[in-house]
This record gives C-alpha cells, structure tokens and sequence, in this order.
C-alpha cells in the first residue's frame, strides 16, 4: 500500500470541501488520518517480522554447506532469516515492507524469488 497516495488523496479531498469555518477542525482531522496511516503501517511491519534462525544452531552456510570458522562468519537473510557465509549473501535490496529502505543482505534465493518477471 501506497501510504503517501492515500493521505493526498484524502488531503485532496478534504481540501475541496474546507471552508474558513472549519479551518482548524480540517487540520485536526489531517493529523489523525496521518496518525492512523503511520499506526497501519507501524503494525504492518510488525506483522510481517522475519524470525532469524539462532546462529549457535547453524554450523554451516545453508547454500553452499561451507562450515563456519573463525574467518567464515554467519550472516542472516534478512527476508528469510536463514544463516548464510558471506559469499552467499552478497546479494542486496531493499525491503520495505519490513523496514528496510536501505539495501540489505539476501540469499540468492530470496533475491531472485522476489525479482520482477
């Protein structure tokens, strides 16, 4: 969901109907649909969390099978919360409907599972 367009639409809409009147119930009215659409998105993130495996529980890359080591490190995909060597997760983008607007790790299946056509 596009929160941006949805609070523009209705900013839009409001606006049309406001008059001198009204002024300070409009703006009001504005911060609450803001609130709400802030909450929406708060809770949709939550509700979409990605559970990370425990590292003491891996002890080896779950790609390539690689064991770790003092040098191999454990690195979690951040969409499917699997540990991975860092070879196998030098793939990154974004995730925005869990948080993350900056790129981060994926495994490869999880960067070409979500990639468009």
């Amino acid at each position: 969901m596009n929160y941006r367009n949805v609070y523009m639409d209705h900013f839009n809409e409001s606006v049309e109907t406001i008059d001198s009147k009204s002024f300070d119930e409009f703006i009001i009215y504005l911060e609450q649909t803001k609130l709400k659409l802030i909450n929406s998105h708060i809770n949709d993130i939550n509700e979409k969390k990605v559970i990370w495996v425990q590292e003491k529980h891996v002890p080896t890359c779950d790609s390539c099978y690689n064991e770790f080591s003092f040098t191999k490190r454990k690195h979690h995909c951040r969409e499917c919360g699997n540990v991975f060597c860092n070879k196998c997760t030098r793939y990154k983008k974004p995730i925005p409907n869990l948080g993350y607007v900056k790129p981060v790790r994926h495994c490869s299946d999880c960067y070409y599972e979500s990639e468009p056509g």
